[in-house]
């Protein structure tokens, strides 16, 4: 995978965050918005790897930059920002573990490293809920250098 596609995607993916949560939205609108995003991600994703000789590598790329959005968003929340972290973690290993597990049917060696740096941002979570602006800040390096990883 080309650098400048996979800089580029970590940006994409960094730049919706602060407006996925703001303002007092209803479900549907706020879902609509969700969506939205991931529709971008696709088109993303299908305008850079469109021609791309096993396109099977990057099907989960467009969650896995939904979920780098979805813990990039957490770390502007002002209450419960540990809990969704967290939760946000958990989708973005869920979608890698059973990505590369299907991916590993197609002969796509499976690679344990982002996952094991996933588990210890989960462990290390509850260090959001000091109110320093130091935390996030390191989460936010962390979960770039796990997109770099993946």
């Amino acid at each position: 995978m080309n650098a400048l596609v996979n800089l580029l995607a970590c940006a994409l993916a960094m730049l919706p965050a602060p407006f996925l949560w703001q303002g007092r939205l209803p479900l549907p609108l706020r879902g609509a918005v969700l969506g939205a995003a991931l529709l971008c991600f696709e088109v993303f994703s299908v305008l850079s790897f469109g021609n791309a000789e096993p396109y099977a590598l990057y099907e989960m790329y467009p969650l896995e930059m939904f979920a780098l959005c979805l813990c990039v968003s957490t770390l502007l929340l002002k209450r419960r920002r540990a809990f969704f972290a967290a939760l946000a973690q958990g989708f973005w290993l869920w979608v890698e573990f059973f990505g590369r597990l299907s991916l590993s049917y197609r002969n796509v060696p499976f690679d344990y490293l982002p996952l094991a740096l996933l588990v210890a941002g989960l462990a290390f979570s509850p260090l959001l809920n000091v109110r320093r602006f130091d935390a996030r800040l390191y989460f936010a390096v962390f979960w770039a250098g796990v997109w770099i990883v993946a």
